[in-house]
């Protein structure tokens, strides 16, 4: 899910880039200076940019912290993943941007084969007190 804090900055950023591009539209048919609708494609492929890079780093890192968090909280130490989870949680603060969503995918995998070692052994001993 995105943040309210994020969406502030998003949407303004997003509809600037838009402009820009239909600014360029426009020009185009015109037949205008390619060097404007030059100028004016750099400037909005700069604001794309920077909501990718916001995205990632707020909503992307957020998740992988998450999932990440999860899996080292829930392996007790022979889940057979603590290597992965280990490496995931030491790269975590220095992962760039880029590879963000492939560790990310990385975290779900461990996330979901520990949700399925916890309702296995829960099927197991309903009961754990027992």
């Amino acid at each position: 899910m995105i943040s309210t804090d994020l969406l502030e900055n998003f949407k303004p950023t997003l509809a600037t880039a838009i402009g820009q591009l239909q600014a360029v539209l426009h020009s185009v048919k015109e037949s205008s200076d390619p060097e404007r609708e030059l100028i004016q494609l750099k400037a909005a492929q700069a604001l794309l940019s920077k909501s990718v890079l916001l995205l990632l780093d707020d909503v992307y890192r957020k998740a992988m912290a998450e999932k990440i968090a999860f899996a080292h909280h829930h392996c007790p130490g022979d889940c057979g993943q603590e290597n992965l989870i280990e490496r995931l949680r030491r790269m975590f603060p220095d992962i760039p941007l880029e590879d963000v969503p492939q560790r990310l995918k990385e975290a779900e995998a461990v996330e979901q084969f520990m949700k399925k070692i916890l309702l296995e052994k829960s099927l197991e001993n309903p009961h754990p007190s027992i």
